[in-house]
């Protein structure tokens, strides 16, 4: 009789095991594209050190920074037509970090660069590319 209770008791706590994991939210894996989008930024021809560059799709977004000359590499870019933003006061601070290194080192400081708000928003930018799989390359040209 001990024997039926203990597999009853087994079979029951298996059971219940087997109910509590299906009960959870299913949680899916964030789908990261191979897509990158790489170029210079530049503002009237002069490049834009230190801002943040948006890529979206309208549902996906990846974002990089621009480095001191301008030139940026977005990773994980969505696939197909997107809208590019912009945005250098998002950029302000690492500028004022490589400013402040630059004084204490001697070196050359980069020279900041405002470009209007309109860019700093991908949707209201103007400033569209399309995106294929792998590597691709854009220079933004604000004028």
């Amino acid at each position: 009789m001990g024997g039926l209770v203990q597999r009853f008791a087994f079979i029951f706590g298996l059971g219940c095991l087997l109910i509590l994991a299906s009960c959870g939210k299913r949680v899916e894996p964030l789908k990261l594209s191979n897509a990158t989008l790489e170029g210079t930024v530049t503002y009237q021809g002069k490049p834009v050190p230190f801002a943040l560059i948006i890529v979206t799709n309208g549902k996906e977004t990846a974002t990089a920074n621009a480095d001191a000359q301008g030139k940026f590499k977005v990773e994980h870019v969505p696939l197909g037509q997107v809208q590019i933003g912009v945005n250098t006061d998002a950029g302000k601070g690492a500028a004022m970090s490589a400013i402040m290194a630059a004084r204490q080192g001697g070196g050359q400081a980069p020279t900041l660069i405002d470009i209007p708000n309109k860019y700093f928003e991908p949707s209201r930018s103007g400033i569209t590319t399309t995106i294929s799989d792998g590597a691709n390359t854009f220079d933004i040209k604000i004028e």
